[in-house]
């Protein structure tokens, strides 16, 4: 997902094997280590924004034929808390707990979940940013208090049970709604 062939390629592969798609999950996502702006560089800040945003747009532009013949197509964005910008202007994230590039990173990629909101809203293409979870993973939170397949099962059970009502929204099943 990191390079622009990647459109593509997952064209190719989504006309072998079907003719619409009901849900993408964009989860692809790496982290940053800065804490610091002055220690933050470019190349990191731009890795993690092409992982997390241009990601995203090649896995869309990539499967849309085929999300668009669905009769109920859905796009998640696996988002984090990191990226709410209510949450860092209320200072709900230590200084220094977590990378400037993931937090920017995330934050972008919220927006570009919002604009495909916009944009897909009068196609009948759903658009949500989902928070997994607090994950004990190698880049997992100080605060973590669930495994991998705690939060996927999570994800899983709650695209199961969501409404259309969810589109355009940032949530974190089992607990609700997070502000942007």
């Amino acid at each position: 997902m990191s390079e622009d062939e990647s459109t593509e390629c997952i064209k190719k592969q989504v006309e072998e094997y079907t003719e619409y798609i009901d849900l993408i999950i964009n989860n692809a996502g790496i982290t940053g280590k800065e804490t610091e702006i002055l220690s933050t560089n470019s190349e990191e800040l731009m890795e993690l924004f092409n992982i997390h945003c241009l990601g995203v747009i090649r896995a869309v532009k990539g499967t849309y034929v085929a999300l668009a013949k669905s009769d109920h197509p859905r796009i998640i964005n696996v988002s984090s808390r990191l990226g709410s910008l209510h949450k860092m202007a209320n200072k709900e994230f230590p200084q220094g707990k977590f990378s400037y590039s993931y937090r920017i990173a995330k934050a972008a990629q919220n927006m570009l979940t919002l604009c495909l909101q916009q944009e897909f809203e009068n196609k009948g293409i759903r658009v949500t940013a989902i928070h997994p979870g607090k994950l004990k993973t190698d880049i997992g939170a100080f605060d973590a208090n669930m495994t991998p397949a705690e939060g996927a099962q999570n994800i899983y059970d709650w695209v199961l049970d969501s409404s259309e009502k969810v589109s355009g929204k940032f949530i974190e099943p089992g607990v609700g709604e997070i502000k942007w």
